[in-house]
């Protein structure tokens, strides 16, 4: 079931075209940037975004303006395991797992996961209990299992569903931020 919902909604998303993409994106970028958990947060968490999810290039601008440290994961594929590193351009980043651009490790410091104030999770359909639908990897629930800064996710309202059937593993959000709204959970 996880998996059809998963395939779909990365067609629905692909299927926006650039004008609305970029209206919801602008929408979403402004209602996270006024939060005080934005405001709060010395060094955020985020990936770099693939070409159909939200674009993550201005929040890790944003911050580097703001004067954040912005840290990006890479991702261990044999343990699912995530690191992350902090980046102080776009020269830092280079392909890695699945063709995510990741953190060129010998260019960059690693940061242990306690000094992450707040931390962008990635995800495709969200519930209001902050539960999500991730790529299939488990790489964020494993990381989130003793994470206990803050977690926000940032999502359109077209991806919000009324309950994700949950594994045990399975970690909620505290926030989701659309276009729309602040949820918190």
């Amino acid at each position: 079931m996880k998996a059809k919902l998963r395939s779909d909604m990365i067609q629905q998303l692909k299927n926006i075209n650039l004008h609305d993409k970029r209206k919801i994106e602008k929408k979403i970028m402004t209602q996270l940037f006024q939060t005080s958990i934005w405001k709060n947060a010395k060094v955020i968490g985020t990936t770099m975004a693939q070409n159909f999810e939200w674009n993550t290039t201005e929040i890790i601008q944003r911050g580097w303006k703001e004067q954040k440290d912005i840290v990006i994961p890479k991702a261990n594929k044999k343990s699912r395991q995530l690191t992350f590193y902090t980046i102080t351009s776009f020269q830092d980043v280079k392909k890695g797992y699945a063709n995510i651009m990741e953190p060129n490790i010998y260019l960059t410091e690693k940061v242990s996961k306690d000094k992450i104030d707040l931390l962008i999770v990635p995800g495709l359909i969200f519930d209001r209990y902050g539960y999500r639908i991730g790529f299939g990897g488990g790489f964020y629930d494993r990381f989130l299992a003793d994470f206990h800064q803050t977690t926000v996710s940032l999502a359109s309202e077209q991806q919000l569903i009324d309950k994700i059937p949950r594994e045990e593993y399975d970690k909620p959000v505290q926030f989701i931020i659309t276009e729309n709204r602040c949820i918190r959970n």
